[in-house]
C-alpha cells in the first residue's frame, strides 16, 4: 500500500526462485476484522474462566507474494514497481497457519479474508490515512493558549 500511495517507490521481492507456483514466498494473509475477531473470543474465552491458549490464527492457506501484488495493482490501478532480490536467509518457501485448534475451541473462522477483500480494506485505510494527514498539513500550525497553573 505505501508503493500504490506513493510513500514508497518499490517493493522489495525477496526470492523469485522458490518451489511454488511462481517463484515467489506463499504467506497466509488475514483479514484484520478476522484477527480482531479472533482476539475477541479468546478474551472470552478467558473471561469465562477457561485455560489461557496459545493459538494459530489464520486462513490455513496462502497467497503468493506476486499474488498480493497483482491485486494491488487490480485494486488501486497503481504501478506497482517492484525490486526483485535474493532470498532472505531462513525464508520458507510456504509459511501458512494451521487454524484447526482455533476453529474447534473458539468456533472461529476467517469471514473476511480473500486477497480481494484484504487488499480493498487495506487500500481504503490507506487513502483514509493520506487524506488525514493531508488534512493535518493544510491547517495552520497554531498554538494553544495554556490556563493559568493554580498556585
Amino acid at each position: 500500500m505505501r508503493v500504490a500511495s506513493n510513500m514508497m517507490s518499490e517493493i522489495k521481492v525477496y526470492g523469485t526462485d522458490y518451489n511454488t507456483p511462481d517463484g515467489t514466498a506463499v504467506r497466509d494473509y488475514i483479514h484484520v476484522t478476522d484477527l480482531a475477531e479472533a482476539h475477541i473470543l479468546a478474551l472470552e474465552h478467558i473471561l469465562a474462566g477457561k485455560d489461557s491458549l496459545t493459538l494459530n490464527i489464520g486462513r490455513s492457506t496462502g497467497y503468493s507474494v506476486s499474488e498480493v501484488i497483482e491485486t494491488v495493482r487490480s485494486i488501486t490501478g497503481q504501478s506497482i514497481a517492484e525490486n526483485k532480490t535474493e532470498r532472505r536467509a531462513g525464508d520458507p518457501p510456504i509459511l501458512v497457519a494451521d487454524a484447526k485448534r482455533a476453529e474447534k475451541i473458539l468456533n472461529w473462522k476467517p469471514q473476511y479474508s480473500d486477497l480481494p477483500t484484504i487488499v480493498n480494506t487495506a487500500w481504503k485505510w490507506r487513502r483514509h490515512q493520506n487524506e488525514m494527514q493531508d488534512v493535518q498539513l493544510a491547517q495552520p500550525n497554531v498554538a494553544q493558549p495554556r490556563e493559568k497553573l493554580a498556585g
